[in-house]
């Protein structure tokens, strides 16, 4: 966001985005929505994962080796919800032209040298 690399959602919450087009706009839309169904998917899986980490605990059933595998798997899952997240910043950037990027950053308030 800061590095103009826009989230999807943000270039599309002002009254008048930046100048984008129906084509855009609709490419946008669609990297917002992917981003949003696979975090939500992998939200719930951090979520479970945390879970029965706990329940391991709680019932005192852990050792070294499960305790390695489930805080690795669960580092695996925060990673690829991160992964999900910037690549859409990464993707909407990929649809907006420098220009377009510009005013973003001019809209947002982020006071960027030319590049």
């Amino acid at each position: 966001e800061l590095n103009r690399y826009p989230g999807p959602i943000h270039v599309l919450e002002p009254a008048e985005p930046p100048g984008l087009t129906d084509g855009q706009q609709s490419e946008i839309l669609g990297i917002e929505s992917a981003m949003r169904t696979g975090a939500i998917t992998l939200g719930n899986a951090i979520i479970l994962a945390e879970r029965q980490l706990n329940m391991r605990f709680e019932h005192a059933h852990m050792d070294d080796e499960t305790l390695a595998a489930a805080t690795g798997e669960i580092a695996r899952l925060y990673g690829e919800l991160r992964y999900t997240h910037l690549r859409a910043h990464l993707t909407t950037r990929d649809v907006l032209t420098e220009e377009q990027i510009a005013e973003y950053d001019r809209l947002r308030g982020y006071g960027h040298a030319e590049h």
